[in-house]
């Protein structure tokens, strides 16, 4: 798992040293094609555009060469870091643009197949292995300024072969169970729901406007506490990804909740404070953000393991692209608002500040507790299982007082799973397995395994989701 880890840390090291926030361009100056705002915003688009390829299934991602893919994507994302091994390199931007493609191209390969990789895993590890690979990437980012620019680069040249290095294609892990069927119109983004694209979309929308206070600002001590508050949208995503590992009963709503209160009270300081008191409001921002960013990948990478090992990968490129869209949108609304702030006179940073704070309350406003947002974490199938093509009914379970997790089992026993699948595919001790049992058969008026197998049938016979 830690293995894991690595891999994942050194693709998303190599993304934000390189174009998303531009670290090595401000270490070499004087060989930047770009500015670091403009290499931002173009990797996005291009990374947007790979995604929704990959999602489309446009990209020739065979199982069978996958390994070779992959070194194909380490190859493309090194190359991009052409113009700093050459000095005196023609600056322009048609080679910015060319070394941007091939970048960004290079990363959707890394990235996309890592996706597919850790969906073999269940929520909860896949949670801890996010929380992981975001301190690890903290770590390089947050000592960047420390280290040899020639170091750096070399460093920048080996990160997406170390990706390559550590990735192994994924076992069967969590496949095999279909992909739960939207509970509205899909917009193409099946399993996704709108309501749950949009929710995670308004969150990364606001984080546009984060980094347009920080970009837009000319104060250096602004600047100073962006670089030194990184490490804590890392400990966010793994203090997080910690508590969904460690309490399997955890609910993503209140995860959520806590992500909106800390970002609220980071944007009301922005807002009531200005730059008088800019630590207390970016540190609240880095860990919201880190919290919000554990339960957006849950999500996306439950979804996408449910959709089977084929389709997982098409699966996880659309929830990946509808960020990146989300994203891109926050960036052309944040640059229509400078222009109108400048043409009135306006302050921007109040303005910014108010709209994320606005998106905020209306996201959970028209998505608090809807099941659709939190697209059906962990529930039953609604259809059933595939042998015997019965459903169960969760109105059944929950008349039983059943917990999240004893459902999880419940419904893993009604597929036939012994208890080491179900210890694998919910990262659970075999002690803890039995004990779910015992409670599932006390709760349910059975005596054994068998007996509890025909009661979940009849339940589905009564009537299912």
């Amino acid at each position: 798992m830690f293995s894991s880890a690595f891999g994942l840390g050194a693709v998303t090291a190599w993304r934000w040293l390189t174009f998303l926030e531009g670290h090595l361009l401000s270490v070499f100056p004087e060989r930047t094609l770009l500015a670091p705002q403009q290499a931002f915003l173009l990797f996005t688009l291009l990374h947007g555009l790979g995604l929704f390829a990959a999602a489309r299934r446009l990209l020739p991602f065979d199982e069978g060469r996958a390994k070779t893919t992959l070194v194909l994507g380490a190859l493309l994302s090194s190359a991009s870091q052409v113009p700093f091994l050459l000095p005196g390199y023609v600056t322009s931007w048609v080679w910015g643009l060319l070394f941007t493609f091939v970048g960004a191209l290079g990363a959707t390969i890394l990235f996309v197949l890592w996706c597919w990789h850790l969906t073999q895993f269940s929520p909860a590890a896949s949670a801890f292995l996010f929380g992981c690979a975001n301190v690890l990437s903290a770590l390089v980012i947050t000592f960047s300024p420390w280290i040899p620019r020639e170091i750096l680069l070399a460093l920048t040249l080996l990160l997406p072969f170390v990706a390559a290095w550590r990735w192994r294609a994924p076992s069967e892990g969590l496949y095999g169970a279909r992909v739960p069927p939207p509970l509205s119109p899909s917009w193409g983004l099946s399993p996704y729901s709108p309501k749950l694209m949009l929710r995670i979309g308004s969150f990364f929308f606001t984080c546009s406007l984060f980094h347009a206070l920080l970009l837009t600002s000319s104060s250096p001590e602004l600047y100073r506490i962006w670089k030194v508050t990184e490490p804590l949208y890392s400990m966010g995503a793994l203090t997080t990804g910690l508590l969904i590992w460690r309490f399997a009963e955890i609910d993503l709503r209140n995860l959520y909740r806590m992500a909106q209160t800390l970002l609220g009270l980071g944007f009301a300081t922005f807002l009531f404070l200005g730059g008088h008191h800019p630590l207390i409001a970016v540190a609240l921002l880095q860990t919201g953000y880190g919290v919000f960013g554990t339960y957006a990948w849950v999500l996306l990478l439950y979804l996408a393991s449910r959709a089977g090992r084929k389709e997982a990968l098409a699966v996880a490129s659309r929830g990946h692209f509808g960020i990146v869209l989300s994203v891109l949108v926050g960036i052309a609304l944040t640059q229509g608002a400078q222009k109108a702030a400048m043409k009135l006179g306006l302050p921007l940073s109040p303005f910014l500040s108010l709209l994320a704070i606005a998106t905020l309350f209306l996201a959970g406003l028209a998505f608090d507790d809807d099941r659709e947002t939190f697209a059906g974490y962990d529930l039953p199938l609604a259809d059933g299982d595939e042998e015997g093509g019965e459903g169960l009914s969760l109105a059944g379970l929950l008349e039983a007082d059943l917990t999240r997790q004893e459902r999880r089992v419940a419904l893993l026993v009604a597929e036939r799973c012994s208890n080491a699948d179900i210890c694998g595919r919910l990262n659970i001790t075999t002690n803890t397995v039995r004990t779910h049992l015992k409670n599932i058969y006390r709760k349910l008026d059975v005596s054994g395994r068998e007996e509890l197998q025909d009661h979940l049938a009849s339940l589905g016979k009564r009537g299912g989701l």
